[in-house]
């Protein structure tokens, strides 16, 4: 049994928006394995705290300018620039430039479940740090508090 071709013109896919991220979903295959998505960020973007979770992560980064932090190194990121990070490495980033694009390829489709309820919650104008807390335990997220 093959599997039929997928092709998403520009434009298209399953699009989510919060915090002023604007993501679209390119590839799903319908199974658990992963899931590509393009991010649109701009620089007044929330700003994700340093996290993990329990999914490797890729990132491709296509414009603009982003601060990268995985761990404690920061690397600016620009235009072909990819990084890859397993499950459980520690990350945030943050758009210097006035907009940035990237793709962001997830292992599992657990990260999907993760972005429809902040989406969702965000559309019902209830994304709350209490709901974001509550929304990233059910999805073993974990937030990494600096020492300083």
């Amino acid at each position: 049994m093959s599997i039929p071709a997928t092709i998403i013109k520009p434009n298209q896919g399953k699009t989510f928006s919060f915090l002023g991220n604007t993501i679209t979903c390119k590839f799903n295959n319908n199974r658990q394995e992963g899931r590509i998505y393009e991010f649109l960020a701009t620089a007044s973007s929330g700003v994700p705290p340093l996290h993990s979770h329990p999914w490797d992560e890729s990132f491709y980064f296509l414009e603009g300018e982003v601060a990268f932090q995985v761990e404690t190194e920061t690397i600016e990121a620009t235009p072909g620039y990819f990084v890859n990070l397993p499950a459980g490495v520690a990350h945030t980033f943050q758009v210097r430039s006035p907009q940035a694009k990237f793709l962001v390829w997830v292992s599992n489709a657990a990260a999907e479940t993760y972005i429809n309820e902040l989406a969702q919650a965000a559309q019902e104008q209830s994304l709350t740090l209490e709901a974001v807390n509550a929304i990233a335990q059910k999805h073993h997220i974990q937030f990494v508090k600096v020492n300083k």
